[in-house]
């Protein structure tokens, strides 16, 4: 899945309710304003492009460079 905001009017804030639960609830701690891209793939991290890069989701509820980290998705 692969969710992306072009249109900076369109909050990503919307966006949240298509994500699973079991990922979503480790989103309520970043800041969604930077955020324009979110990509979730089976087994994968969750990745998210922001205007500062391209982090994880971490397990904490923020941002990281560590995969080992990250929120993976599952099926």
């Amino acid at each position: 899945m692969y969710i992306s905001s072009c249109i900076k009017e369109q909050s990503l804030h919307g966006i949240l309710k298509y994500i699973p639960e079991s990922i979503r609830r480790f989103m309520y701690g970043i800041n969604m304003d930077d955020i324009y891209q979110i990509h979730l793939s089976p087994d994968r991290p969750v990745y998210v492009n922001s205007s500062g890069g391209t982090y994880c989701l971490s397990r904490h509820g923020t941002l990281t460079d560590r995969v080992s980290d990250a929120v993976l998705v599952t099926g």
